[in-house]
């Protein structure tokens, strides 16, 4: 923000940073929707800032209120296997950029740490709803996604101040929409 000092933190604070975001990045930043349009090389930068185009498809009823889920109906050792490797990857991206950064990190590496926990957390909706699950699990799915995109927007739209500031878990009401898929490797793993 302009004219505010510098932000003083406890040196334990970005340590705690780091284990939420490595957390998050197991679980569903694990698991959400398209890049910000800020981010080079992501899909669907078509969609606006901010709102992913499962998010978008969502409205037209893919991912809750309006009923039919237009996700791709596959066999659940596809979906095993398909998903774990699509959180594993998110997981990987979110974590690597939170743990190269220093001790205390600078602004510019608390900023592209950010910057990817949004990408990586739009992309993984889109890669999930391109992906799809077992019918039983259509809903399932869907409600993550949806539940992904709205708490990314909000997280987006709050800013890394927030994000950094922030003592609690923006991703925490997710977890419990992530066991229904039943994919280890999508649920938040302690590191």
């Amino acid at each position: 923000m302009p004219g505010t000092p510098p932000r003083r933190r406890p040196l334990n604070r970005p340590t705690a940073i780091v284990a939420t975001a490595v957390l998050l990045a197991a679980g569903l930043t694990a698991c959400s929707g398209q890049s910000a349009s800020t981010t080079p090389g992501t899909a669907a930068s078509s969609a606006p800032a901010g709102v992913s185009t499962s998010a978008a498809a969502g409205s037209a009823g893919a991912t809750g209120s309006a009923g039919s889920a237009a996700l791709p109906i596959i066999a659940e050792s596809e979906f095993q296997t398909r998903a774990t490797a699509l959180c594993t990857a998110n997981a990987e991206a979110v974590r690597g950029t939170f743990m190269a950064m220093s001790k205390p990190p600078t602004p510019e590496q608390m900023q592209q740490a950010f910057d990817t926990l949004v990408a990586e957390s739009y992309k993984i909706s889109d890669d999930l709803a391109a992906l799809g699950a077992p019918a039983e699990r259509q809903a399932a799915l869907a409600a993550v996604i949806q539940a992904n995109d709205r708490i990314t927007a909000s997280v987006q739209a709050a800013g890394p101040d927030a994000f950094f500031g922030d003592q609690g878990d923006a991703y925490a009401e997710l977890y419990p929409l992530m066991e229904r898929l039943q994919v280890p490797a999508c649920l938040p793993q302690e590191s």
